[in-house]
């Protein structure tokens, strides 16, 4: 009798899945991001929102180019159901006027799926 109740146990506790896991949502939070000046530091603001319903933690951040930077880093964690305002600084230096430069942005964490992106266009005037 207590092998059939232990084996029960054990069913009820494997068979309970909690479905923990989070999720990635971006958005851009300024409307003049759009086109920077040949030369200049071009600061672009963004906002990552975790939707999921655990800590959200960024495992790697990855650039297109070397000319980008955030102010976001490796080991950053967000709560569930929080938002960061993200600081993307983008390089001109060596862009070409009149072109519009594609910067790519890769995330990897603790989400699903593992890997976001997002690709921020920049005219260069």
């Amino acid at each position: 009798m207590k092998l059939i109740i232990s084996i029960c146990i054990i069913i009820s506790i494997v068979g309970c899945k909690t479905d923990r896991n989070t999720e990635i949502f971006l958005k851009k939070t300024d409307n003049n991001a759009d086109t920077a000046l040949a030369g200049e530091s071009k600061k672009i603001f963004y906002t990552i929102r975790n939707i999921g319903n655990i800590n959200l933690v960024i495992k790697d951040i990855v650039f297109s180019c070397e000319c980008t930077s955030a102010d976001i880093k490796k080991g950053t964690e967000i709560p569930s159901g929080s938002e960061r305002k993200v600081e993307f600084i983008m390089n001109t230096r060596l862009s070409e006027k009149g072109k519009t430069k594609s910067l790519l942005c890769t995330f990897t964490g603790n989400t699903k799926p593992q890997i976001s992106s997002i690709k921020i266009p920049v005219y260069i005037k």
